[in-house]
């Protein structure tokens, strides 16, 4: 008898991968900047390591890298406070590379925010690549407390779209679940023609605001 668990051969691949012959291949396109120019030329033969006769053939090659060093970018504001007649204070202007009260830039809490909820990497790998590839030093609860900031400026569109989904004549509801340490969490998404709207329901019958 053939076990249970054992799978069949899988059949084999009846067409040959790839485009058909004389198809047009595809390839990345030259970049429209080249920021560093560099030659290279053979000092000797490298299969004989004999002397070479220059000659004047030359071809061109292009190659795109992120560079090896990359150093974070530090900038100190000066924030002027003045005072105002009108509404009997001081005021001053507002910091629009970082959010209000924050030491890490926008660009950084970006990044890391699309990383995680968007490619659905975890904290510490986030971390792990800043620290190490990007030589930005951080931690996981700095990253939270960026998180959640950004969390309150966007919770109130957020309640906007939940109410007008509430509201809609039509709406399309789908969920998909998974276990997070034993317990159970289901994702809700509802759809109308201009919105969608997420829900994070723990456990049957009570929800939370994604």
């Amino acid at each position: 008898m053939r076990p249970v668990h054992q799978k069949p051969n899988t059949p084999k691949r009846r067409k040959k991968p790839g485009q058909k012959a004389g198809h047009e291949g595809t390839r990345r396109p030259p970049p429209e900047e080249v920021h560093e120019h560099k030659e290279h030329r053979a000092p000797c033969c490298p299969h004989c390591q004999g002397p070479l006769r220059r000659c004047a053939q030359t071809r061109t090659r292009y190659t795109e890298d992120i560079p090896e060093n990359i150093e974070p970018v530090v900038t100190e504001h000066v924030i002027h406070r003045d005072w105002c007649p009108r509404c009997k204070k001081s005021v001053e202007p507002r910091v629009p590379d970082a959010l209000p009260d924050g030491q890490i830039g926008n660009h950084v809490v970006a990044l890391s925010g699309w990383l995680h909820y968007g490619l659905g990497q975890t904290l510490d790998h986030i971390v792990e690549v800043f620290n190490c590839r990007l030589h930005f030093k951080i931690t996981s609860g700095g990253l939270l407390q960026q998180w959640y900031r950004v969390q309150a400026i966007l919770y109130p569109w957020y309640e906007q779209i939940r109410g007008e989904a509430l509201d809609a004549a039509v709406l399309n509801a789908d969920e998909t679940g998974w276990r997070v340490n034993g317990t159970g969490h289901w994702l809700w998404c509802f759809t109308a023609p201009r919105l969608t709207c997420y829900l994070i329901d723990r456990r049957r019958g009570r929800s939370v605001v994604a």
